[in-house]
């Protein structure tokens, strides 16, 4: 009895010094492996992060040369236009040469995030650059929009890029830049609000102005002609007295509407030079009709050559007018044109 107990005691011994044997080379084994993963893996990680610090690191610099287009507020326009392309073509060229596929699993989101942050980089400045080559374009509040979006998104997406549990972002220097192009966009869209009000203000201004221009050039006669039919005889002077009597009371109604007239500081001349030639005319005519009293009145006929010198000073007014006239609406048109396309 006791034989048998004392072989099942060395059986079992035996089997427990087995047990402990194999279980502890499964031990040596698994830590052998762990060990050689981490020997093995480990600079495959310290590449890549070393990979990614030197890609962020160009994104920073990159974008910190937008600090430039800041130097008169909200930005300096030429700069702008001439870096931001620039920009864009540097950090387009950084982002072919990151990878897009075959990167480590662990940074998997990391690195996703990093390629979406610097897409939306690219295209606020796309935007940007958009914005100041068509800054008279209807449709400015969108493109700010966008801006505002793209940026939420960059910085989004650079935050979320954690590589080692550090976040990454652009520079305190690089986020004024594009809040600075933000607030420019807001400057280019009241300066066309302004300038819509601007021309809106002309386009009425001319319909007035021109209905005083017809009226004037209606208007606007060369008495001696109607003089001559007086003198053969085909009408009276009281006729003409009394057409040119209603005359000036028409000059007045034009005088009137034009001093009601308000019109944009850059067309203030244009309206002081025609009213000028408007009251020229006016005085052209109270001169003639003086004259054609002293004619009418006259008790001894005079010779044509005589009764012509009466009209000398109002002639010569009336050329003035005319030559005034002439120049005047080749210049309005010019301006007309300019302030209405």
């Amino acid at each position: 009895m006791e034989d048998n107990k004392d072989k099942k005691d060395k059986k079992l011994r035996k089997r427990s010094i087995i047990l402990m044997i194999t279980s502890t080379i499964l031990l040596l084994g698994l830590v052998s492996y762990f060990l050689s993963y981490l020997y093995f893996s480990r600079p495959q990680y310290t590449e890549y992060e070393n990979s990614v610090k030197a890609y962020e690191k160009q994104i920073v610099s990159i974008n910190d040369s937008l600090t430039n287009i800041s130097t008169i507020a909200p930005i300096d326009y030429d700069v702008a236009k001439e870096d931001i392309p620039k920009t864009i073509k540097e950090l387009k060229n950084l982002k072919s040469s990151i990878p897009s596929t075959g990167y480590i699993a662990k940074y998997a989101d990391a690195h996703e995030a990093l390629l979406n942050g610097l897409s939306s980089n690219i295209s606020f400045l796309e935007q940007m650059n958009l914005i100041l080559n068509n800054q008279e374009s209807n449709e400015l509040d969108i493109a700010k929009d966008n801006l505002i979006n793209y940026k939420a998104s960059m910085l989004e997406n650079y935050e979320s890029a954690n590589f080692r549990s550090t976040s990454f972002s652009l520079s305190d220097r690089a986020l004024s830049s594009f809040d600075s192009m933000i607030a420019a966009t807001d400057e280019i869209i009241a300066k066309n609000i302004a300038a819509s009000k601007i021309k809106s203000d002309c386009i009425n201004f001319f319909i007035s102005f021109d209905r005083q221009i017809i009226n004037f050039s209606n208007l606007k006669a060369n008495y001696m002609i109607n003089l001559n039919s007086v003198r053969s005889g085909k009408s009276s002077y009281d006729e003409l007295i009394l057409s040119m009597e209603n005359n000036k009371k028409d000059i007045d109604n034009i005088l009137l509407e034009l001093d009601s007239l308000s019109p944009q500081e850059r067309l203030s001349p244009t309206l002081k030079t025609f009213r000028s030639i408007v009251y020229q005319y006016k005085t052209y005519t109270y001169d003639f009709i003086y004259s054609l009293k002293e004619e009418k009145t006259s008790t001894k006929r005079k010779d044509l050559k005589t009764m012509n010198k009466l009209y000398e000073d109002p002639n010569s007014l009336y050329k003035n007018v005319t030559n005034s006239y002439k120049d005047f609406l080749k210049d309005y048109e010019v301006i007309k044109s300019v302030l209405t396309r």
